[in-house]
């Protein structure tokens, strides 16, 4: 609580006006924080399952950014929780304003913020969201060390944890302001079938017409199934036709857990490993990021040996397992 009270201080000295607090005592946390006298707490009664409280904030910030007052806000928010009480009793019941009656209440326009609301909800942080993704300084800064120097990286963490936002709206910003590398930046989700996936992901680097595009990828999917060393080429192939030819690549696989999820057939897993494989361990000025369900790695491990072990060997970044994705409005 210390803690807690001490940072607040320093957030009310720069002009903090409205905070939520999801926690065990709201109430109690309010009542402790009275002093501070922040103008404005918004907190839950009872302990709430996440799901209402994201619920909660999600109505809230509609109302509250759409131009309603911060009370007309949080009863509308309250009213939509009544579809929730029938797993969730007394759900629109809980939330509650602690105010500092000398203050008057803020509008969103009196805040001095965006004139939309950023919040994600459950959706990923992806790049253009980045000017709103805070709270994760430490851990880009650690991915970025990890691309920099391994071909294969592998962020491990709990379902919503927020790997893909760290990868998205962390990890490539960060890299595009590189003043030393220049980057190439490719993306793509295994989905249910990765050749297909992969092959419109390394297309796109091309910059064809459709007509062209459409051929090419078609090809390129081919020979993905085909041959385990297309990947690779394809990548000297990209890396050649650019202005600078020692301009590196990184692909970004998404959810990789589809792999496993979607892709049912056994045989095209390993050929897709392998392709994967055979560039991470042979082409120069090439990473591979992938993000992956905590709960599927063991899967990954022991599915396909040679897989298992480079993810062994390249030691899977899980320093996001611990931290959550905060946002702030400045």
């Amino acid at each position: 609580m210390a803690e807690l009270r001490d940072a607040l201080q320093i957030a009310i000295q720069r002009r903090l006006q409205v905070a939520f607090f999801n926690s065990g005592d709201g109430l109690g946390i309010a009542y402790e924080l009275e002093q501070l006298n922040i103008p404005q707490v918004i907190v839950m009664r009872l302990p709430v399952p996440d799901k209402v409280a994201q619920e909660f904030l999600k109505y809230f910030l509609l109302e509250f950014t759409g131009g309603k007052s911060l009370y007309i806000s949080v009863r509308n928010a309250r009213e939509q929780l009544r579809s929730l009480e029938q797993t969730h009793p007394c759900a629109s019941w809980l939330p509650v304003i602690v105010q500092n009656q000398t203050e008057t209440p803020p509008t969103w326009q009196s805040l001095g913020v965006i004139s939309f609301c950023p919040y994600q909800g459950l959706a990923a942080f992806g790049e253009a969201n980045a000017e709103y993704f805070f709270g994760r300084e430490q851990a880009t800064l650690l991915l970025v060390s990890s691309v920099n120097r391994k071909p294969l990286v592998a962020v491990i963490g709990a379902s919503g944890s927020g790997k893909s936002s760290l990868v998205f709206a962390g990890l490539i910003p960060h890299l595009r302001r590189d003043t030393i590398n220049s980057w190439l930046i490719l993306s793509f989700r295994p989905l249910k079938n990765p050749f297909e996936s992969l092959a419109k992901a390394l297309v796109s680097a091309f910059n064809l017409e459709d007509d062209d595009r459409h051929l090419l990828e078609g090809k390129l999917e081919l020979q993905l199934r085909k041959d385990t060393s297309t990947l690779q080429t394809t990548i000297s192939r990209i890396q050649t036709s650019s202005p600078n030819s020692q301009r590196r690549l990184l692909l970004v696989a998404d959810q990789f857990e589809e792999i496993y999820t979607l892709c049912s057939d056994a045989s095209e897993r390993k050929i897709f490993l392998d392709g994967l494989l055979q560039a991470v361990n042979n082409a120069p000025f090439f990473t591979l990021v992938l993000t992956l369900r905590a709960d599927f790695f063991s899967k990954a491990l022991d599915d396909y040996e040679p897989f298992g072990k480079a993810l062994q060997d390249y030691q899977p970044e899980p320093h996001i397992l611990h931290l959550e994705i905060s946002m702030s409005i400045p």
